[in-house]
């Protein structure tokens, strides 16, 4: 809400008034002044259902009205809207006698009114639409009732309990089939309301054949002692007659004697229950391992346990810690004893409260209790490790844990010690206690409020010295108790957002309070300073983001362009290792992409440097011959002298033997660089003509014809020339391509060049060639495009992918005749032992009939396909 006042000097002041005239908290509401004089006020808090029809009253003065009354402004009462209210009746336990005629009622108040009522019987799920249930009653309709109303906004719920009285029935039964568990003492008692009750007893044994009582742990029983030390090993059972036991061990059974004894003997205080007892000293290691204790006594089948006798140790970790039952300051816990590890064993439990203001654990607060003194009890079996025993039931141990505070969470652990140390902590048990006892006698507080000023609670009646006071706080659906404040003690800093509500309980007996008063509520956090420090830090978070996604994408626009500059820089042909050659003779891909592995150029050695007229004198170079001259450039600039060799510089084509550079030309099969595939090139630089003597290992072509200009190397056939099929990187075929005579391909043709940049370019120099060099071409004129030399004739040149197919079955067969071959030598004897490569050929040899059938089948589609 806002308030403003114009006018008035000096400026005055505002102030908020509740509608029962409490004056507003200052952290509610803020006032300003802005440069015209005006005074403005604004007030927000959290809406409740209370505040529904409420209003505000703004009250304005300033010493100009002193003496008389300030000026007032009224809000216009709130419509707050809110899920219904539900309270249910006659009582929220209802006693009633059956066969009465009775009407449960429920009431809702909300906003909207509600528009839909539902009981619901708990125990039975019968439900009944309307907000009032008639019920003629009868001894099913005991239990508990639950009413939810409901309206637009959200639904509520109430519940009572129906307690039904009636008259005794006495109900029995002509036979009863019992069982091992019905042993034990029996006690009847008869009154009725007038004077001492009569009681009798009996004792109850059922005959029943043996059932084993020990403590079975991953299927077997237990038993401990040290080297050298007695061992005693008990089995108990229950039966009826008295039962006879035997012990085995290895499937041989154990005869009393001089270092075996069995001790048998009824348990005291447990009728039908029998323990037997096999000792023997001065156990060895060969004494550890599995006993088999077996009882019969003729009434039914016989009952075994398999006992294992080990070295002493620390004890287990207890089993299924659980709650019992609560109190508003105990918690009656139980658990499953682990094994003991052959010495008697205590208990340690330790136990922490869930802080009821922030609903987290403390490290610090931790409790620590030794339990020594235990009870046992029968409790209903959930995972039980006994063997056999009565139905339904187990042993546990039991404690009683006191002096804790009602309505409250704790979070318990327990594990075992020994005089060996300390087992495991069992899995973590939540408990929490009961609520205090109501007692109306003692005197409830009226009203209660919340202090702004003190984050505190203000309450009337003030409590007496004689009680304290229980406070409760909640921040969701659960309200927990805190702890009882002494009557002179002020409640103050309690944090903010939750609901508080209190009981006056008797100091005396802290557990035994008076109803508990309505809730209030502290000031939600967004409603004093925070509501400028939420949006200041979810604007500065904002701002990091942004900043950190602008610092991410300049990086990486940064790295692109370092990247590119980076590849502008670097030579993109692969590094030679050896001298690089003074002269530049660039090779380019005649077509296509740098995919097309199956073909390779050649060009021409340089030719005469300055037109023609100053040609280098003609000079042959042999692979393995070595001049100075080839690793210096010349001393001076103006012609190249004699003895330099301008030769290829195309790391594609020269390899350096460390002492010289050889040129080297592909074939186009696309098979490997051995030998075979490879040409020796020598250079002869004399006037405008090369001659290229091309050799390999088991074939000859034919010989080059000269050219004018330096071009791409194709392969002629009778149907024209072709640029030979070559076979991708990803495994697919490119097709053969048939070029006219005198073709020029695109990357080949002189590029348009702009004025502007043939200064810049004009003074640099290819890598590989010198300035002078450069000038000496240049002064022939402009460079031309290259044409093809004359294609080389070879009849079985590989054309079509069929072809690479045969050649590849070709070579196959022959690594297959080669394995017949040898194996023909070992079955005539000539071979008599075969060297480690020829035994891998041999044991190839299904391979390659495998591959040979695979190549078969590719060349039946490509038949099929073309």
């Amino acid at each position: 809400m806002k308030c403003r006042s114009e006018g008035g000097s000096p400026p005055p002041s505002i102030i908020w008034l509740f509608d029962n005239t409490t004056q507003a908290g200052q952290d509610l509401y803020s006032v300003s002044v802005k440069e015209d004089g005006t005074v403005e006020s604004r007030i927000q808090w959290r809406a409740r259902a209370e505040d529904n029809g409420a209003f505000m009253t703004c009250v304005v003065s300033n010493k100009a009205l002193e003496g008389r009354a300030p000026k007032t402004v009224q809000s216009s009462r709130l419509n707050v809207l809110y899920k219904p209210t539900v309270t249910v009746g006659p009582a929220s336990e209802y006693i009633v006698e059956e066969d009465q005629a009775i009407e449960l009622t429920c009431q809702g108040q909300g906003n909207p009114q509600p528009t839909g009522y539902e009981w619901k019987h708990i125990p039975s799920g019968e439900r009944y639409l309307d907000s009032k249930w008639p019920i003629r009653v009868e001894q099913k309709s005991a239990g508990e009732y639950e009413c939810r109303a409901s309206n637009s906004i959200g639904e509520s719920m109430d519940r009572l309990r129906v307690d039904v009285q009636f008259k005794p029935r006495v109900v029995t039964k002509d036979t009863v089939t019992p069982s091992e568990g019905d042993t034990g003492n029996y006690t009847c008692v008869a009154a009725n309301g007038a004077g001492e009750a009569a009681s009798t007893w009996t004792i109850l044994r059922v005959v029943h054949s043996p059932q084993i009582l020990n403590d079975i742990y991953n299927g077997e029983a237990l038993a401990a002692t040290d080297l050298g030390n007695t061992a005693r090993i008990s089995c108990r059972v229950s039966a009826r007659p008295e039962p006879k036991f035997a012990w085995l061990k290895e499937s041989t059974e154990i005869e009393e004697g001089p270092r075996f004894s069995v001790a048998t003997a009824q348990i005291p205080g447990q009728p039908d229950e029998y323990e037997s007892i096999l000792s023997f000293p001065e156990t060895t290691k060969g004494d550890y391992g599995q006993y088999l204790c077996r009882a019969t006594n003729g009434k039914g089948a016989k009952a075994e346990a398999i006992i294992r006798l080990k070295e002493r140790s620390a004890p287990e970790a207890p089993l299924q810690l659980k709650k019992m039952s609560t109190s508003p300051s105990s918690l009656f816990l139980a658990w499953k004893q682990g094994f003991d590890g052959g010495y008697a064993q205590t208990f340690i439990l330790e136990y922490r409260r869930l802080n009821p203001f922030t609903e987290t654990l403390s490290e610090e607060e931790v409790t620590t209790v030794e339990v020594k003194e235990l009870q046992r009890i029968d409790a209903p079996m959930s995972d039980s490790t006994r063997s056999k025993r009565s139905p339904g039931f187990q042993s546990l141990v039991a404690y009683n844990l006191t002096n804790l505070l009602p309505k409250s969470t704790y979070y318990l652990k327990i594990r075992a010690k020994n005089q060996q140390g300390m087992s495991e902590f069992s899995p973590i048990l939540s408990a929490t206690t009961d609520d205090v006892y109501e007692d109306r006698t003692v005197e409830a507080p009226a009203e209660i409020s919340y202090n702004a000023r003190t984050m505190g609670l203000v309450l009337e009646p003030k409590p007496s010295s004689d009680v304290c006071v229980q406070l409760y706080v909640s921040f969701g659906d659960m309200s927990r108790g805190v702890e009882c404040w002494p009557s002179d003690r002020e409640i103050s800093e309690l944090p903010v957002g939750g609901q508080f509500a209190v009981r006056y309980c008797s100091r005396n007996n802290r557990i035994q309070c008076s109803p508990i008063s309505h809730a209030v509520s502290s000031p939600s956090p967004l409603s004093s300073r925070w509501r400028y420090l939420v949006p200041l830090l979810v604007g500065l978070i904002v701002i990091a983001f942004l900043s950190i996604l602008c610092a991410i994408c300049c990086r990486s626009r940064r790295g692109v362009d370092d990247k590119a500059k980076k590849a502008k820089k670097m030579d993109i042909r692969p590094e030679v290792s050896g001298p690089m050659p003074p002269m530049e003779a660039k090779n380019g891909m005649t077509h296509g992409s740098a995919t097309d592995s199956g073909v390779f150029t050649l060009e021409n050695g340089q030719k005469g440097i300055g037109g023609g007229a100053g040609s280098v004198n003609g000079h042959t170079f042999s692979a393995n011959e070595t001049l100075p001259e080839r690793d210096s450039w010349p001393p001076h600039s103006g012609p190249v002298p004699s003895q330099f060799d301008p030769f290829h510089n195309d790391p594609y084509l020269n390899e350096y033997d460390g002492t010289a550079w050889r040129t080297s030309v592909h074939d186009g099969s696309g098979t490997g660089s051995g030998p075979e595939n490879q040409t020796a090139t020598t250079h002869s630089d004399g006037g405008d003509s090369d001659s290229e003597a091309f050799s390999g290992q088991g074939r000859s072509s034919s010989k080059m014809a000269s050219t004018s200009t330096p071009g791409d190397l194709r392969i002629k056939t009778g149907d024209g020339t072709f640029i030979a099929s070559s076979q991708r990187a990803d495994g697919s075929w490119r097709k053969p391509r048939k070029v006219k005579e005198g073709y020029i391909p695109q990357d080949e043709q002189p590029k348009y060049q702009a004025k502007g940049t043939e200064p810049a370019v004009r003074g640099r120099a290819p890598v590989g060639i010198t300035p002078m060099a450069l000038a000496a071409r240049g002064a022939g004129g402009a460079s031309r495009p290259q044409k093809p030399i004359t294609a080389i004739e070879k009849e079985k040149a590989c054309i079509t992918p069929q072809d690479h197919v045969k050649r590849k079955m070709g070579n196959v067969q022959k690594k297959l005749d080669e394995i017949t071959q040898l194996e023909e030598r070992v079955a005539k004897g000539e071979a008599e032992k075969l060297e480690k490569n020829q035994l891998t050929k041999i044991e190839r040899k299904a391979h390659y009939n495998d591959e040979m059938a695979k190549l078969e089948e590719q060349l039946k589609a490509l038949d099929v396909k073309k």
